[in-house]
């Protein structure tokens, strides 16, 4: 826990090195023997984050609030009151954010494949209704998040902030296929930007010199080259 907490001081303003320093990410390097990684999708990528690895530590989640309230700031982003995140990574540094701009937290919950609203949660009215991710990768459950909501109390009462004439989701780490990259629903403010590519099974340009295996189920089997490879 030691090494944890000097790492935070030391590079308090790189994600990168936190989410390295706890295992949290992996890149494929190709060395030998290195698996590379079959998502839930059933597509291959070439990189992977756990960020859940980096969210259970205290210190590292207060640190993530406070460079994401400093990001959002500088962007223009102000008067936030509500943070709605899916559950449950992504709960937690939206509780610890809420925490740290003084709003209030919420939160959805997947049944059967859909995020859900549950309507013991009361959004004040007027209120400014941040979205917030530890990931963003495609934008399913960003949206999934918002339908829920809207499905269950509607928005009248309330307004989703908008960044650059479209709603805003923030996030610890955005991983799209490709940068520069434009959503016709969502803009995206990060605290990490990578391009992660994915591929349908018959075209993953991997799989002639590397197996591909579920990352979470072998995360250990993954970390191992990660700092090898570098």
């Amino acid at each position: 826990m030691r090494e944890i907490l000097d790492i935070s001081k030391r590079d308090m303003l790189n994600i990168e090195a936190m989410l390295k320093k706890c295992g949290a990410y992996w890149r494929f390097t190709g060395q030998p023997g290195e698996s590379h990684a079959l998502l839930t999708s059933g597509k291959h990528s070439d990189a992977h984050y756990n960020v859940s690895k980096l969210l259970q530590y205290p210190n590292f989640r207060r640190l993530l609030a406070e460079q994401l309230a400093v990001k959002l700031t500088m962007e223009g982003v102000r008067k936030i009151d509500v943070i709605i995140s899916s559950s449950y990574a992504a709960f937690s540094i939206g509780q610890a954010f809420a925490d740290e701009i003084g709003a209030i937290s919420f939160f959805t919950e997947k049944v059967d494949g859909k995020q859900k609203w549950t309507e013991r949660f009361e959004i004040p009215e007027e209120a400014r209704v941040l979205q917030l991710e530890e990931l963003v990768t495609t934008m399913k459950t960003t949206a999934g998040v918002k339908k829920a909501v809207i499905d269950v109390i509607g928005n009248d009462s309330f307004e989703f902030i908008e960044f650059e004439g479209k709603p805003l989701v923030a996030t610890l780490v955005h991983r799209p296929e490709k940068l520069p990259i434009e959503y016709s629903d969502y803009s995206v403010i990060s605290l990490h930007e990578q391009v992660v590519h994915n591929w349908e099974p018959g075209e993953c340009p991997i799989c002639e010199e590397s197996e591909a295996m579920k990352p979470k189920q072998n995360w250990d089997e993954f970390l191992k080259y990660v700092n090898s490879g570098e």
